[in-house]
C-alpha cells in the first residue's frame, strides 16, 4: 500500500479523482481499491460484465469495454488526476496514450504474452508482434508500470530501449490479501458446505477462471484413482468449462466424484475457500512468468492448504 501512497502522494484528492479501470474484479482488486479510497477519492469504472465462457464472448465484452470506456473518457477525462489501468480487459491499457491525461498500468497478466495458448497462425503472429511493438510506446507514454512479480517485471525489460528507463518506470507490487471480509471461516460456523450438499469427505476446490492455460484436467484423472473417498468441486466459468463436464462424463465421474458451480460473489468467497482441505492454483509453463493467479492469496488469507499444478 505505501507503493500507491507514493504514487498518488501529489495527488489533490478534493479537486480531482483518480479512475481505477478494471472489467475482472476479485479479491485482489477489491482489496486494492478499498485501501486507496481510505486516502483518495478513487471512483471504479464499470460497464459490461467480463464473461470467460469462450474467446468469442470475452473478445466481445473486452472490445465494448474498451469502446464503452472510450467514449466516456472523451467527455470525463478532465475530471481525473490520474486513470490507473488494469490488465483486463487487456484493450484498455492500450487507450493510454489516447487519452491525454496521466496514466498508471497495473499488469496483472502480460499481453501479448499471455495469447501464446492460442494456436499459431499468420494473423495471431501478426497480431502479437504489432502489440509488442505498440506497447513500447504505451510503456513510454505511461506515468509508472505496476506488476506483480519480479519475473513479469523483467519480461518487461525488452520493451524499452534501456535498463536505466525499465528500471525507473517499471515497480513491482508484492500481492496481498488484506481486504477486510476475506478470512478463515471456521468450519463450526461456515454454511457452505451444507448449502451445496456437500458432505464431510476431503474436499478439494478449484475457484476461479478455466482457461487454456489451466490444467486441470489431471483433477479429473485424479478424481478416477480416489473415487468417492474425496470431493472435487469446481467454481467459475470459462472455455475450459465445458471441455471440463465432457471429460467428467466421459470418465463416468458421479456428482458424488465432481461438481460445478456458477462464480460466486466475493462475499461468499471466504466460506468457499475456508470450506476446502485443499485449495488448487493451476497454471502452465509457458504462462507461468507471464500471470499470477490471484487465487494463491485468498487460500494463503483463508489458512487452506494449497495443491500447486
Amino acid at each position: 500500500m505505501k507503493l500507491l501512497s507514493n504514487l498518488f502522494r501529489t495527488h489533490n484528492s478534493i479537486e480531482k479523482k483518480i479512475l481505477f479501470v478494471n472489467q475482472g474484479k476479485g479479491t485482489l482488486y477489491e482489496d486494492i481499491l478499498f485501501q486507496t479510497q481510505k486516502k483518495y477519492n478513487v471512483v471504479s469504472f464499470t460497464s459490461i460484465q467480463y464473461r470467460r465462457n469462450n474467446f468469442v464472448e470475452r473478445l466481445f465484452t473486452w472490445s465494448f469495454y474498451t469502446l464503452h470506456l472510450f467514449i466516456y473518457l472523451s467527455f470525463n477525462r478532465k475530471n481525473f488526476s490520474t486513470v490507473v489501468l488494469f490488465s483486463n480487459p487487456p484493450f484498455a491499457p492500450l487507450l493510454g496514450p489516447i487519452l491525454q491525461t496521466k496514466f498508471v498500468l497495473v499488469l496483472y497478466d502480460l499481453y501479448p504474452s499471455c495469447l501464446s495458448q492460442i494456436p499459431s497462425n499468420i494473423l495471431i503472429d501478426s497480431i502479437i508482434k504489432i502489440w509488442n511493438y505498440y506497447n513500447k510506446f504505451l510503456f513510454s507514454k505511461s506515468h509508472k508500470i505496476i506488476t506483480l512479480s519480479d519475473s513479469m517485471a523483467n519480461m518487461l525489460m525488452n520493451s524499452f530501449n534501456d535498463n536505466l528507463k525499465w528500471s525507473e518506470k517499471v515497480v513491482v507490487m508484492y500481492p496481498w490479501s488484506s481486504i477486510k471480509n476475506l478470512k478463515n471461516i471456521p468450519k463450526s460456523e461456515n454454511y457452505f458446505r451444507q448449502k451445496f450438499n456437500l458432505d464431510d469427505r476431503f474436499l478439494i476446490i478449484y475457484s476461479g477462471n478455466m482457461g487454456s492455460t489451466h490444467p486441470l484436467e489431471y483433477l479429473l484423472d485424479t478424481s478416477l484413482i480416489l473415487g468417492n473417498s474425496a470431493q472435487f468441486l469446481f467454481i467459475g466459468q470459462g472455455p475450459k468449462l465445458n471441455p471440463l463436464k465432457n471429460l467428467a462424463a466421459n470418465l463416468n465421474l458421479s456428482q458424488q466424484q465432481i461438481r460445478f458451480l456458477p462464480p460466486l460473489p466475493i462475499e461468499e468467497v471466504s466460506f468457499s475457500s475456508s470450506s476446502a482441505d485443499l485449495a488448487v492454483v493451476a497454471l502452465d509453463l509457458p504462462s507461468a512468468n507471464s500471470s499470477l493467479p490471484s487465487k494463491l492469496f485468498t487460500a494463503l488469507k483463508t489458512n487452506t492448504p494449497i495443491l500447486a499444478i
